[in-house]
């Protein structure tokens, strides 16, 4: 049985001498893992599917034990421009590895799926701030599983916040200067 799915390329190991396992994180399945056989050949005609950040509608066969098998891709973007600069790859990074570790295999999840997505868009072509861009990215994911942050008012007191605010690192909160402590191991919020 075949199907088609839109999905990117999160990482993948070496299988054998000639393929390649990768981790693929798709709209419509979930975290999948698939094969790609004889792509580390010379003149595979897949090669670039292989690659990290590679966003591709990918033709599955069968699931044989636990991967699917890739026989075509259409790559829609490969996100290349983020290897110009260092500090957007290593951001792009980390939002690759933050759905490795979030997402569930077999399970679709298009909201993390599209905010990973506006995520390394935005980090490619786009001139911003990449730490901004990750701090979105996790308070967005943070939010689409049930665990938002409240911005507007003290964790503590529920007043609305005036002035400064602080973040406790060991409750999660988000406390005013009034409610601060000493004893709180706390950090300011920019």
């Amino acid at each position: 049985m075949e199907c088609i799915v839109k999905g990117i390329v999160l990482g993948g190991v070496t299988y054998k001498d000639k393929d390649k396992i990768l981790s693929v994180f798709s709209l419509e399945k979930g975290l999948i893992s698939c094969k790609l056989i004889g792509v580390l050949k010379e003149n595979a005609k897949l090669k670039a599917v292989k690659e990290p950040f590679c966003f591709a509608e990918f033709v599955l066969t069968g699931k044989n034990s636990n991967f699917y098998t890739i026989p075509s891709a259409n790559i829609i973007d490969s996100f290349f421009d983020l290897t110009a600069d260092y500090d957007k790859f290593a951001v792009a990074c980390s939002v690759l590895e933050i759905v490795k570790k979030v997402a569930m295999e077999d399970n679709p999840n298009e909201a993390l799926f599209i905010e990973m997505l506006k995520a390394l868009k935005v980090l490619t072509y786009e001139n911003v701030d990449e730490n901004v861009v990750l701090m979105k990215f996790l308070i967005s994911i943070f939010e689409a599983m049930g665990y938002a942050l409240s911005l507007e008012k003290c964790a503590c007191c529920a007043e609305n916040f005036i002035g400064k605010r602080f973040f406790n690192l060991e409750s999660g909160d988000i406390v005013c200067f009034s409610c601060k402590r000493p004893e709180m191991n706390i950090k300011p919020v920019i």
